[in-house]
């Protein structure tokens, strides 16, 4: 029988030559680094942890890149980033808290809103098996919702303004249409309502001054322009309601009007508010007795806020036509909820800094 002793022997040499000519190197790069958890806020036992993101490590010959990538729920305020061969080698205080504000590094420019990337490039000291321990810090924010203040009109709205009116409303929708002149936050076409009885409304295209009937001054509305001014807020709680168009809850009623609006917003505030009802179209005064029961069960007190409509008023100057007012959107704006966050080991217990402060810091090899 023909021996195998020498085919194994050369197949040995063979695989001891190739493991010799080209070792594996198993090592982490952009495609496929190391990755940690970025907790957000304080995790404490039995609290969930909130992951804000990811930082990703990976080197090769001549650099260490540190990558902070968040999920779309947040965004990047701010990141410090330290790496030394020790954690006695990154900055901290007596206490053993991070000083943050000594870290090597940091981003050389505020973030762009919506940021939600960075990577860091380091040029490598450290020989291949170096194990560094990385303190990765930031502070994220996530959307919170919408807030806004009817105030905040104030900061923007024209003292006055030159108007012309719309009679009736577009599609019946209101006594009338607002239009606004010039290039302002108020310039445009708005839904209008008459404030007053005892003036005509056919001296209008005119100049107003403009005044918010809220404590937002300089626009604070003066005494005497409005008669019953205390019931203002039951008249911004009724133009906030729908009632145009909606179906009376009263069999045989049929729907609110906007004659039967303005009819209510005259009694809620005018001392005399006859009015001009043959302007006013088809209106009821069971509907209107309807609208005026719901502003006095809901309406006290009432001041909108973002995406509800604010009253504006208008008050003619130097002729004596009809103070009327105006529906204008109180502005949303985003607002967001800022935290703290660390980047920790993921797989194994957090690595924490000595002091009272939940800071993390993780330990990456070099490869």
């Amino acid at each position: 029988m023909k021996s195998n002793r020498g085919v194994l022997l050369s197949l040995g040499l063979v695989i001891v030559l190739l493991g010799i000519i080209a070792p594996v190197i198993w090592a982490h790069t952009e495609t496929s680094p190391w990755v940690t958890n970025l907790y957000a806020g304080n995790p404490k036992p039995g609290k969930p942890p909130i992951i804000a993101g990811t930082v990703k490590v990976w080197n090769d010959t001549t650099y260490l890149y540190v990558k902070y990538e968040l999920t779309s729920e947040w965004q990047l305020v701010s990141t410090h980033l330290h790496v030394a061969t020790s954690l006695a080698m990154i900055p901290q205080t007596r206490s053993g808290n991070p000083k943050i504000g000594s870290f090597e590094y940091t981003p050389p420019a505020p973030y762009d809103p919506g940021t939600m990337t960075d990577t860091y490039r380091i040029a490598r000291t450290w020989p291949i098996g170096t194990t560094l321990a990385i303190a990765a810090h930031a502070v994220v924010q996530t959307f919170d919702g919408f807030s806004g203040d009817v105030c905040s009109l104030a900061t923007t709205m024209p003292s006055s303004a030159f108007v012309s009116l719309v009679y009736p409303g577009a599609s019946y929708m209101s006594y009338f249409d607002v239009v606004v002149g010039g290039d302002n936050l108020l310039s445009g076409v708005h839904v209008g309502w008459c404030v007053d009885t005892d003036n005509g409304i056919d001296l209008y295209p005119a100049n107003v001054n403009v005044y918010l009937p809220y404590e937002c001054p300089p626009f604070t509305l003066p005494g005497g322009i409005i008669e019953i001014p205390s019931n203002l807020d039951l008249v911004n709680w009724v133009i906030n309601q729908g009632f145009v168009g909606q179906l009376s809850p009263t069999p045989g009623l049929g729907a609110y009007t906007f004659g039967d609006v303005q009819r209510a917003i005259w009694e809620l505030i005018e001392d005399n508010p006859l009015g001009d009802e043959a302007g006013l179209g088809p209106w009821s005064q069971d509907r209107v007795n309807q609208v005026l029961a719901a502003a006095f069960a809901n309406g006290e007190g009432f001041v909108p806020t973002c995406g509800q409509k604010a009253v504006i008023i208008l008050y003619p100057i130097g002729i004596y036509a009809q103070t009327i007012f105006m529906e204008f959107l109180v502005p949303c704006t985003p607002s967001y909820r800022a935290e703290t966050a660390w980047a920790g080991d993921g797989d194994d217990e957090l690595r924490s800094f000595p002091g009272a402060s939940w800071a993390l810091y993780f330990q990456y090899i070099i490869q």
